[in-house]
């Protein structure tokens, strides 16, 4: 009987593809694929002397040829009569492009045309050598660079010293008016007096206990008001101390620099009113001799990073300037909002051009033991899962899961599923993933 149906591969004429044909099956059938008849095609007059596969598009399975042979013979000829004579008496027979393995469902068998058109690649070993990038900011190294702070609440008198200005240990920075510092200086010097008044009196009070006019008792409340007098004065003078100031008389009072450096940034004018819990600091000071990166590194990524590693950092507002150096702090833990570790490179910044802040862009080479290595274009994801094709035989293929490590550029380490020296397709394998998943 006549079907309908469409054509599904011509493998000699591009332009009959999907092309909408009647077909009567004892007229001249080709080789029968399941579903599929392979077809010696007439159009127009002429004939194809090359075969398609024509995709009933039934739900139904192809009927069985029921014609005497005789008869079939008879209608072949003359469907085949209207044909040029170009057309070939034989009709070629067409194999499928893949088929899977009966005995193994992860295997296919490519046709040969097919086979050699996909791109391999050999499974190589080596030990892990890998460039990790980072980004991150120029910074000053943890004690490279220090804030001052005003340690009371007051008003500024003078600033010293300006941005850019190189200060020594010790220098004057701000001159300040504190009637808090003025209180502290009072109550040092009224407990120094009231020391050496009670002192005075211990020593008499000492002769009265010999001869027994006083006693024992009254000679302990003086010794216990000595020692409070005393810790009183040691903690005046040694808050003075902390923070710099001399424990002088009057509200003036001068803030000095703890260690040498360059005024990065100043936070007060004269005549501002400044306290302890202002949130940005009086002056920032810092060594621009002694700047490092902080970068940031994926997660993935951070688990190889080495303190002692050589490093690289790139600075593109410098043009691209490159400076080497070593990785000198690793953080073990992951940001949970960004999911990567920081790492400090500490480079030879040799260069007066560079300033805190400035953004940088870091690498570093990781050395670990030896693994199997595979590209990167030759694994197939599904779900959470990894897939490789590897070449079983001249003319077949096998899917294998496999278990990737870190990723080094363009290839991967992969923990197990592989072995040094087997084939992997590189390009092409999600099709093929895609057609053993439409063959089961």
């Amino acid at each position: 009987g006549e079907e309908t149906g469409q054509l599904d591969r011509v493998f000699d004429d591009e332009e009959l593809h999907g092309a909408k044909v009647k077909v009567v099956p004892t007229a001249a059938p080709g080789t029968r694929f399941g579903e599929h008849y392979g077809l010696l095609m007439c159009t127009q007059g002429e004939a194809y002397g090359t075969g398609a596969v024509f995709n009933k598009m039934l739900s139904r399975p192809a009927a069985p040829l029921v014609l005497p042979s005789l008869a079939f013979f008879f209608l072949a000829c003359v469907g085949l009569q209207g044909c040029s004579q170009r057309a070939t008496a034989a009709r070629p027979e067409f194999a499928p492009p893949f088929r899977v393995d009966s005995e193994n469902p992860e295997r296919l068998t490519v046709r040969d045309d097919l086979m050699n058109k996909l791109k391999f690649e050999t499974v190589g070993q080596d030990d892990v050598q890998a460039a990790l990038t980072g980004y991150g900011r120029v910074a000053f190294a943890p004690d490279a660079s220090y804030a001052v702070r005003v340690p009371y609440r007051g008003y500024v008198s003078r600033v010293l010293v300006g941005v850019d200005d190189v200060v020594r240990k010790g220098q004057p920075l701000i001159e300040l008016r504190s009637s808090e510092v003025a209180r502290l200086r009072a109550e040092l010097a009224n407990a120094q007096v009231e020391l050496k008044t009670e002192r005075l009196g211990l020593q008499r009070l000492e002769r009265l206990v010999e001869d027994g006019t006083a006693t024992e008792k009254e000679l302990m409340a003086a010794r216990s008001r000595i020692e409070v007098l005393s810790a009183t004065i040691a903690g005046n003078r040694a808050s003075f101390a902390a923070t710099g100031i001399e424990a002088g008389v009057g509200e003036r009072f001068v803030l000095k620099a703890p260690a040498p450096g360059r005024v990065l940034a100043r936070g007060v004018s004269a005549g501002e009113l400044v306290s302890p819990e202002s949130l940005d600091a009086a002056l920032l000071i810092g060594d621009p001799s002694r700047l490092v990166v902080q970068a940031s590194f994926p997660e993935r990524d951070a688990v190889w990073l080495q303190e002692g590693a050589t490093c690289a950092v790139t600075i593109n507002a410098l043009g691209g300037a490159r400076f080497e150096g070593k990785i000198a702090r690793i953080v073990r833990a992951v940001d949970p909002g960004t999911r990567s570790a920081q790492a400090l490179c500490a480079p030879k910044l040799n260069d007066k051009r560079i300033a805190a802040q400035m953004l940088a862009r870091v690498e570093v080479k990781v050395t670990g033991e030896s693994k199997v290595l595979a590209p990167r274009s030759a694994l197939v994801l599904r779900r959470d899962d990894h897939f490789v094709f590897v070449r079983v035989g001249p003319h077949s293929v096998e899917r294998r899961l496999v278990q990737p490590s870190l990723r080094l550029g363009d290839y991967v380490g992969i923990e197990q599923g592989l072995s040094q020296g087997e084939e992997l397709i590189v390009e092409g394998a999600v099709l093929l993933d895609g057609e053993l998943d439409q063959a089961l």
